[in-house]
């Protein structure tokens, strides 16, 4: 990305309680579960997969800033299930 470069992401963002091993394993049994269901076998592997990779905010601030963006902003908008964390829109600057 060039320099004064932007980024912009729009992510389901994590809960820190995500991190720990136990509920991170309910979790992805959850997601595999539910998608094995109502999609297939393939879809139910690849989300339950995904779940390790969610980042919760200060993650994201942290690896962005390790990649050499500044400006960064992160507006947490409000969820529409209380068991789902807040989105997160993410904009930030590449630096110089």
């Amino acid at each position: 990305m060039k320099p004064d470069g932007r980024i912009s992401i729009a992510d389901v963002g994590g809960a820190a309680l995500w991190r720990k091993p136990v509920i991170r394993s309910i979790l992805k049994f959850g997601a595999f579960i539910f998608y094995y269901f109502t999609e297939n076998y393939s879809r139910a592997r690849s989300e339950s997969n995904t779940i390790p990779n969610i980042r919760t905010a200060e993650e994201w601030r942290n690896f962005l800033e390790a990649l050499g963006f500044s400006s960064i902003s992160i507006k947490k908008l409000p969820s529409k299930y209380k068991r789902i964390p807040t989105p997160l829109l993410i904009n930030a600057i590449k630096k110089l």
